[in-house]
């Protein structure tokens, strides 16, 4: 019922506040004359778009914030809607956001760790969202750091993501650290400095264990310059994926060596500015070249698409032959989760150039 009436009220308030849309583009120019370019489209030789976002908390008891929700998710959504990254880390992003997204962004993306009903608090700020229809979620983890932690705020969300096209992973956290604005409690370096060794220590963790990329995103309340940062930079296991950083930036993607950064940059866009008082981040990222686990469509994996691999599931299908896991992935080619004569008909179809894409 809480959320139904908080949908209504977002509803409600996207009507009465709606501002004409400002169109992205693939150039634009904010109101302190910075020009950016920012392609649309994935760049060449990348294979993941990454995106991460401190949105700024909307909370209906939060007085002190000028910050109303507004028409706020409307703005992330035409956003999303025209970079299509793969993955979004998101911080500050509170219940009013949760439903906000959930409305405008459709079936597309998937929230992880949204709801956490801990201590009679049922929002969880630090998350990811990801394509669902792009790949499927292997395994999770939500990590409270040791020191000035919150599971609603200062804690690292994590997951590690599976390609639905060919079986290659890689794992993405989000995360916010420590605040180190002045006001806040004193020079709160050391904390965020201890945080900044956990998020190492569990980056080499799920690298040891998964055998692919990690990629760090986050609002780390860190510039280039402090000691947060340097721990990070310099610990021979995360890199900025930035080469030139911007000195007064507090937010970062961090990448394992595993991956090359094709492209990144702040979006200093005019049609995100009034979303937050953060800029996005956005980089594009090329996985390291292994053999996938499967290719859809090579059913016998012997790296081709043949009539041989369309006979394969059909055998599969009337239960005269058993299939591994990964081959059954790869018979799967419209991605329903299951393998029926429709992906035999359109193995075949792709055979004879009919249709060349499995998608």
């Amino acid at each position: 019922m809480k959320r139904k009436i908080t949908a209504i009220l977002l509803s409600f308030a996207l009507l009465v506040t709606a501002t004409p849309a400002i169109a992205f583009g693939t150039s634009a120019e904010t109101t302190d004359g910075y020009v950016g370019t920012y392609p649309q489209q994935l760049v060449e030789g990348a294979d993941i778009r990454i995106i991460s976002y401190n949105v700024l908390v909307a909370k209906e008891d939060f007085s002190w914030s000028p910050w109303v929700i507004g028409n706020r998710p409307q703005l992330f959504a035409d956003f999303v809607n025209y970079y299509q990254p793969d993955v979004i880390g998101l911080q500050e992003c509170s219940v009013l956001w949760h439903e906000g997204i959930r409305e405008l962004l459709g079936d597309r993306y998937e929230f992880i760790f949204p709801d956490l009903e801990e201590d009679g608090d049922d929002q969880n700020c630090s998350l990811l969202l990801y394509d669902k229809t792009k790949y499927n979620v292997v395994k999770t983890e939500l990590y409270k750091y040791s020191v000035s932690n919150s599971i609603q705020m200062r804690h690292m969300a994590i997951a590690l993501f599976e390609s639905k096209a060919d079986g290659r992973k890689f794992a993405v956290s989000s995360t916010h650290l420590n605040s180190g604005w002045e006001g806040s409690g004193g020079d709160n370096t050391p904390q965020r400095t201890v945080q900044a060794g956990e998020l190492i220590k569990k980056a080499q963790n799920w690298l040891s264990k998964n055998k692919c990329p990690f990629i760090s995103t986050g609002d780390m309340n860190t510039t280039i310059d402090e000691v947060p940062y340097q721990t990070i930079a310099n610990s021979n296991v995360l890199f900025d994926v930035d080469p030139e950083p911007l000195a007064g930036c507090v937010d970062h993607i961090f990448c394992s060596v595993e991956a090359t950064c094709m492209y990144t940059a702040q979006v200093r866009d005019q049609a995100i500015k009034a979303a937050s008082d953060h800029w996005p981040l956005i980089a594009d990222i090329k996985l390291p070249i292994v053999k996938p686990a499967y290719t859809l469509g090579d059913v016998d994996r012997d790296d081709e698409v043949t009539v041989n691999d369309a006979l394969e599931a059909l055998r599969f299908v009337l239960g005269m032959t058993k299939l591994t896991t990964n081959r059954k992935k790869a018979a799967d080619v419209d991605l329903d989760g299951v393998v029926t004569v429709s992906d035999v008909l359109r193995i075949m179809r792709h055979v004879a150039q009919i249709s060349v894409d499995f998608s």
